[in-house]
C-alpha cells in the first residue's frame, strides 16, 4: 500500500487530533498531562528565540529501556541521553572531534597510549553538584568492569587505567596504541552520570534538558536546564519524544502539524513532504548499515560458497533505484561505507551475476534450494523492500525466498542472529572501528551479526589503530574489507541516506550522518520561527 493511500485511509489525516496521537502511542504511557501536543502554530520570526516545546517520535520502544548509561540501547534511549547527559567529546555533523565536557584532550605519548583530557569548570549536574574528574573515573569504570554488560565494554576494552589528575583533568593509559581514542568518548553509551547515582528512574546529567517525566518504554517529558553550560545554544522550553513504530503514524502526525519531528520517514513520503506546507523532509548522505546478517556459525550459511551466491544475486543498481529512488549509495557486502575515508574504494563492485550464482549454489550443494529470511518493520529502512527485490532476482539461479515479515517489538531478542538469515540495522559511526571492534572481532562474542570470527580481523584492526600514518592506516582497512566482502556474513547491497521529517516552523535542526547515535536529537540549538 502507498503513503498515499495510507493517508487517504486515515480519517484524520488531514488534521490529526491529540487524541488520535495519545492512541498511536496506547500503551506507551502517553497521557493527555505529557502535553505531548500543543496548539495552533504562529507566524514566521527571524531569528533563534526561546520558547516551545518539541514534540520528537522515535521508531523503536522497549518496555525494558532504561537511561542508565551501562544499559542504553535504542535510538530513543540515546534520543533521551543526549538531552539529559553530556560526553567528554563531541562528534559534529563531519565526523571530527569537537569539545564537549571536556575543554581539550591531547595525547600523552607519541605512541597513542596515553590521553589526557582537561574539563570544563562551569558544569553542573542537574542537582547542583559540581562536575569533576571523579565523575569520569567513576562512570568509566563501570563500562570496563569484568562484570559489566554495558554495550561500551568493547569500545572501552583497550583502556587499562583511568585515573584523575586532579579534579579538572583526567589521563586514560591504554592497553595498546589508539590514534582514535577521543571518538570513543564521544560515543552516546559514555555520557556522564553523577558519581555513585544508582536510580535512574529520573536521570541526572549535566545536560540542556532536565527530565521532568519519563516512562521506560513510553514518553519522556524534559525541561530547559537553566544552569547548562552552554545556556546561550538551547531555546526552548522543553522537548518529549514517544516512540510510535508504524511509520505511516509517524508521517501522519508531523504532516498535521502534531509532531514536530519524526526518525526515519521512507522515499514513498517525499512527494507528500514536498507538498506539504505543514513538513518538511530532513535529509543527509549517510553509511548506516542495513543488510541481511548470514550466520556464519549455522547450516547452511555457514558455507562460505552459498553466502557468495546470494551476494551475485544482489541488484545493487535496481535496490538503489528502485527501492530507495537514489536516496542511497551502492554497498559491497561489507560495511564500510563510500562516504568513510577509510573505505576500499578500488575493490570491484560485486555484479547481479546469475551465473557466478549457479556456480556457488552447485559448489554448496544448494542447488534449488528454499530459505527463509526474516525482516521487521523499523529493522533497516527499506530492507523488506529489499527482499521482496531479491525474490524475483534469485528466481533465475533457482533459488526460492521466503519473506518472512515479523513484529519489530522484540525482534532484537527473539528473532535477530536466531535463523540463518536475519535482518540488521545499525547507524554509522565516526570510525569504522567502533563498528568493527564490538560487533566484528573476536571481542564481539554475542554481540555479532554474523558469527563470523577470523584472527585476521582482530590483527589488522590493532595494527590499524596503532597506525599513525594515513596511508598504511587506510591500507589495513582495505585488507579489512576485502576479507568481509569475499568471506564474511553481510549480504548487504545498498547504503541508505537518513530521511527524516520536521516541521516547518521547527529551526536549527542539523541533521547527522551517525543518525540515531549522535547528539543531533538533544535538542540544543533548535527554535521555533514564531
Amino acid at each position: 500500500m502507498t503513503t498515499d493511500n495510507l493517508l487517504a485511509k486515515t480519517p484524520a489525516a488531514a488534521a490529526l487530533s491529540r487524541r488520535h496521537v495519545l492512541q498511536l502511542g496506547a500503551g506507551l504511557g502517553i497521557g493527555a498531562a505529557s502535553g505531548l501536543l500543543l496548539g495552533p502554530k504562529g507566524a514566521l520570526a527571524q531569528s533563534p528565540h526561546k520558547g516551545g516545546v518539541a514534540r520528537i517520535a522515535t521508531e523503536i520502544s522497549d518496555a525494558t529501556a532504561s537511561l542508565d548509561p551501562i544499559k542504553i540501547l535504542t535510538n530513543t534511549d540515546i534520543a533521551r541521553a543526549f538531552q539529559i547527559y553530556n560526553t567528554l567529546v563531541r562528534i559534529d555533523e563531519k565526523l571530527q572531534v569537537q569539545p564537549a565536557l571536556a575543554e581539550s584532550f591531547e595525547m600523552a605519548k607519541p605512541d597513542a597510549t596515553e590521553w589526557v583530557f582537561k574539563l570544563r569548570r562551569d558544569v553542573t549536574f542537574h542537582n547542583g553538584k559540581t562536575f569533576t574528574s571523579s565523575d569520569v573515573v567513576w562512570n568509566i569504570n563501570r563500562h570496563i568492569d569484568k562484570k559489566s554488560e554495558s554495550r561500551a565494554k568493547s569500545l572501552l576494552s583497550g583502556v587499562r587505567e583511568v585515573k584523575a589528575d586532579g579534579p579538572e583533568t583526567v589521563r586514560f593509559v591504554l592497553n595498546a596504541p589508539n590514534v582514535d581514542f577521543p571518538v570513543v568518548l564521544g560515543m552516546p553509551f559514555v555520557v556522564m552520570a553523577p558519581e555513585g547515582q544508582t536510580d535512574f528512574s529520573m536521570p541526572i546529567g549535566t545536560g540542556p534538558f532536565q527530565m521532568k517525566e519519563y516512562t521506560p518504554g513510553g514518553t519522556s517529558s524534559a525541561v530547559r536546564y537553566d544552569g547548562y553550560w552552554n545556556a546561550d545554544a538551547v531555546f526552548l522550553d522543553g522537548i518529549e519524544v514517544v516512540a510510535i513504530a508504524e511509520p505511516a503514524n509517524r508521517l501522519n502526525a508531523v504532516l498535521a502539524g502534531d509532531l514536530d519531528f519524526i526518525m526515519s520517514t521512507d522515499v514513498a513520503s517525499l512527494p507528500l513532504l514536498d507538498r506539504s506546507t505543514v513538513a518538511e523532509k530532513v535529509f543527509v548522505r549517510a553509511g548506516q548499515i542495513v543488510a541481511i546478517a548470514m550466520m556464519c556459525k549455522q547450516a547452511p550459511t555457514n558455507n562460505n560458497d552459498l553466502r557468495l551466491a546470494l551476494k551475485y544475486l544482489q541488484d545493487r543498481e535496481r535496490v538503489r533505484t528502485s527501492v530507495y529512488k537514489g536516496f542511497a549509495q551502492i554497498a559491497n557486502d561489507h560495511p564500510v561505507s563510500p562516504i568513510d575515508p577509510v573505505y576500499f574504494a578500488d575493490l570491484p563492485i560485486r555484479p547481479y551475476d546469475v551465473d557466478k550464482a549457479r556456480f556457488h549454489l552447485k559448489k554448496a550443494g544448494m542447488e534449488n534450494a528454499s530459505l527463509e529470511v526474516y525482516v521487521a518493520p523499523g529493522v533497516g529502512p527499506g530492507l523488506i523492500d529489499q527482499m521482496l527485490l531479491f525474490q524475483q532476482t534469485a528466481a533465475p539461479a533457482g533459488l526460492k525466498i521466503k519473506v518472512n515479515q515479523v513484529p519489530g517489538a522484540g525482534y532484537w531478542g527473539s528473532v535477530a542472529g536466531k535463523h540463518p538469515l536475519t535482518s540488521t540495522h545499525s547507524n554509522m559511526r565516526p570510525r569504522a572501528d567502533l563498528f568493527w571492534t564490538p560487533y566484528m572481532s573476536s571481542k564481539a562474542g554475542a554481540a555479532s551479526d554474523t558469527g563470523f570470527v577470523d584472527s585476521r580481523i582482530d590483527n589488522l584492526l590493532d595494527a590499524a589503530r596503532a597506525e599513525v600514518d594515513v596511508a598504511k592506516r587506510k591500507q589495513h582497512w582495505c585488507d579489512l574489507q576485502t576479507i568481509i566482502h569475499e568471506e564474511g556474513g553481510y549480504m548487504e547491497a545498498a547504503f541508505p541516506d537518513y530521511l527524516h521529517a520536521k516541521s516547518r516552523r521547527l529551526q536549527g535542526v542539523v541533521a547527522h550522518p551517525m543518525g540515531g547515535l549522535s547528539n543531533f536529537l538533544s535538542g540544543e540549538g533548535w527554535w521555533f520561527n514564531d
